[in-house]
């Protein structure tokens, strides 16, 4: 088990930037003969100018960073705090959660606690949300044509549930396409209505 240090900022290093997209290459498929690389819409996720575009282009964008004692990065997040307002509801987006194969499923020591590295990223997601005052977390999990079952798995943990679908088409072929789920946790109980795919 491993002590880990977090940090959620706005700023991020080109340094750091290496270590995330070097755990982006390793997290998916990075054999780009592999249909799942494209089929997945991996090219996209694992595109560096995007994720710096994206990033630079949304002020209410953040980054949480897990490093080892080595000052290794072993997970992170890119999440967005009240990103935007849908019917009157402040919504707050997860957009990637990775962490280094090495780790996966792994227990950690952060903050003199013993807990798992997912578990405290959403953890901290979700208290960030609520001290910020948001209606809602949202987050967009590929389902076809390759599920990704970790992602479901920790978000039906916390209690997200499905309040919208979506589907995309990517460049690669002309008939390529793929579903998402768009999973939601109401943080204001007292508010809740249906969603579309076009709110996101």
């Amino acid at each position: 088990m491993i002590t880990v240090v977090h940090y959620i900022t706005s700023e991020i290093s080109n340094s750091t930037l290496e270590k995330i997209f070097f755990i982006r290459k390793m997290y998916y498929y990075p054999d780009s003969s592999d249909e799942q690389y494209w089929n997945g819409g991996i090219q996209v996720l694992l595109n560096e100018d995007s994720l710096i575009k994206s990033h630079n282009d949304d002020p209410s964008s953040k980054f949480l960073l897990l490093f080892d004692d080595r000052k290794n990065l072993i997970a992170y997040s890119r999440f967005s705090i009240n990103q935007k307002t849908i019917n009157d509801y402040l919504v707050s987006k997860i957009h990637i959660l990775a962490v280094d194969k090495n780790h996966v499923g792994s227990k950690i020591i952060i903050d003199s606690k013993e807990t798992k590295i997912g578990t405290f990223i959403l953890n901290t997601i979700i208290s960030e949300s609520t001290y910020h005052n948001s209606d809602i977390i949202v987050s967009e999990i590929c389902v076809f044509p390759y599920p990704n079952l970790p992602s479901l798995i920790i978000h039906k943990k916390f209690n997200f549930i499905s309040i919208a679908s979506s589907l995309k088409i990517m460049q690669r072929k002309e008939n390529d396409s793929n579903s998402f789920l768009i999973l939601g946790k109401y943080l204001n109980t007292k508010k809740r209505i249906i969603f579309n795919s076009n709110d996101f």
